[in-house]
């Protein structure tokens, strides 16, 4: 100790350099991990090495010289034209490759395709047709076995879509061998499809921590996990691969439309419960709105009024108004209102607003292509910068939740006992009734109590109010609940078949009052007495305590 220093300024130095030590091994631990991470994954690209990645055999691209019934050349991926329901057919010669027996990969977009081989069909596949239901028209892969000895063959491709905006809409065509455009496929696409999966295990994660989590009463968690899941489905059924896994039409042709309906809910409640304040009737319509619009999609299609497709534009409207919406609420609240949760909350859904916008151009305006690759990016930017968001607002709130639950039990414990208190004892007698139950009624009193205080001072005086709750917890404690009600009073309540035990208790009370005597150097007493309620009568619980207190001077 510095001199001067007193032993208060001393300890007070010592925890704060304990506190700075402690902040500093979490903050330093944690980067460690991530710096760790990055040696792992970043190191290795810095250094020289040689290359052993596996790879495929290479594709080859049918893009060229294809020919169209109206004797144009067009070169895919190609937008020509056309009415809904109307066949598109454009044709080329097959290159030399063609000598061996090689196998050709297209994508169709919402169309049926039906595929000959110097005019004889090889293979077709219609969009619409379909048994139970309406079945939606399907973005699909098309992989065809051509046999060997086809060079210099015509191939023919007859396309045709039910929308005129994907009618003259044809994607590239490439050849190989069938493990590697599989190969192709999964190294193309595979990364979206991570991204799909890591999206989902998010949302799993954060269900299963809401339900760790439940006593908090907060469902930020929820919405997050219910918002990464539907968004997970939707971008599942982007990722251009689901055909790998799921061979079910309907799906293929309707999961990503009513996810997309159902994307919003969940961020809506989310901001409805925890952000906003004062628009959160417009909210919870929103959230009717959308589930509005899954019923409505849903019945359309299976009823053959309207596809999936022909209503997407009321979804895209929908979300968009939504977001414009949110973006103006949430600036209104923060400006007008200095809501503090608005910030962090506005820079993780403006960013992906932001993607949204950009996907929606992209989808309008570009080749169709590119779907879901922007909203990719922001989607997992929000869900992770509003998870970061969630999880400091959720550890609040189990510090807040854990001060709470011990601010509630200090408030029935006595500081110097660790004994339940006068509040606790209060509250415990309330529907007590010793006509209807068992029930023993312990009074106790420190004899002396004044004395000690006088003699040996204070802090004898508290050891023995410790010293007789001691020997009271030892004796009732197990059986029973005790308190500690005045300076030098305690009572204890024994309820139901632990009372057939009393007797013995309280000779062991007792004899452990007589041992705890003869280790102090003043003479230690506890005065007890009590009401049995099958011993004595007594119609309310006021006359029954005042047996057992008169009891104990006798």
């Amino acid at each position: 100790m510095n001199r001067g220093q007193t032993p208060i300024d001393s300890s007070l130095s010592r925890w704060k350099t304990a506190k700075n030590i402690g902040k500093i091994r979490r903050t330093v631990l944690p980067w460690s991990l991530i710096l760790l991470w990055l040696v792992i994954v970043i190191l290795p690209f810095l250094l020289s090495g040689n290359g052993l990645r596996i790879k495929a055999e290479s594709i080859d691209w049918l893009n060229d010289d294809w020919r169209t019934s109206s004797d144009t050349i067009v070169t895919l991926p190609a937008h020509i034209g056309g009415s809904s329901n109307t066949v598109l057919s454009i044709s080329r010669r097959l290159p030399e490759d063609f000598t061996k027996e090689q196998t050709v990969c297209l994508r169709s977009s919402l169309q049926s395709l039906t595929v000959r081989l110097d005019g004889q069909e090889i293979y077709h596949y219609d969009t619409t047709a379909g048994s139970q239901g309406r079945r939606p028209p399907t973005t699909a892969w098309h992989i065809l076995r051509l046999p060997k000895n086809s060079d210099d063959s015509l191939l023919e491709l007859e396309l045709a879509s039910p929308y005129e905006n994907m009618a003259g809409y044809i994607n590239p065509v490439f050849y190989g061998r069938k493990a590697a455009i599989l190969y192709y496929l999964a190294e193309q696409y595979g990364l979206g499809l991570l991204t799909t999966f890591l999206i989902f295990l998010t949302g799993i994660i954060m269900l299963l921590m809401a339900l760790l989590l439940r006593d908090i009463k907060d469902n930020s968690l929820v919405y997050i996990g219910f918002f990464s899941l539907f968004t997970s489905i939707w971008l599942f059924c982007e990722s251009r691969l689901p055909q790998f896994f799921i061979g079910n039409t309907f799906f293929l042709g309707s999961a990503a439309f009513l996810a997309l309906t159902a994307i919003p809910i969940p961020l809506l409640l989310y901001i409805h419960e925890n952000i906003t304040s004062h628009w959160k009737k417009v909210y919870r319509l929103l959230c009717f709105w959308f589930l509005f619009l899954f019923a409505a999609n849903l019945l359309l299609q299976l009823t053959g009024i309207a596809d999936f497709y022909e209503l997407l534009w009321i979804t895209h409207i929908s979300l968009l108004m939504t977001a414009v919406f949110m973006a103006g609420s949430l600036t209104f609240e923060y400006k007008y209102y200095d809501n503090p949760e608005v910030l962090p909350f506005a820079k993780s859904i403006f960013l992906m607003v932001a993607f949204f916008i950009a996907e929606l151009i992209a989808f309008y305006f570009g080749d169709f292509y590119p779907t879901s690759t922007f909203i990719r990016i922001g989607i997992v930017l929000f869900i992770v910068s509003l998870g970061i968001h969630t999880l400091k607002r959720l550890r609040k709130a189990i510090d807040n939740s854990r001060k709470a639950s011990i601010m509630e039990k200090l408030a029935y414990i006595d500081i110097l006992t660790g004994a339940l208190n006068r509040t606790a004892y209060d509250r415990d007698l309330e529907g007590l009734d010793p006509e209807a139950e068992k029930v023993v009624i312990a009074i106790l009193d420190v004899n002396d109590l004044k004395i000690i205080n006088d003699r040996y001072g204070h802090s004898a005086g508290d050891e023995t109010i410790r010293l007789a709750y001691k020997c009271i917890n030892e004796a009732y404690g197990d059986y029973g609940s005790c308190y500690r009600i005045g300076g030098d009073e305690f009572a204890c309540i024994i309820r139901g078949e632990s009372v057939d035990d009393f007797p013995q208790r309280l000779e062991l009370f007792r004899r452990l009052v007589e041992e705890t005597s003869a280790e102090t150097e003043y003479q230690f007493g506890v005065a007890i007495g009590y009401a049995h309620s099958e011993y004595e009568n007594h119609q309310d619980i006021m006359s029954f305590l005042s047996h057992a207190d008169a009891m104990m001077y006798t």
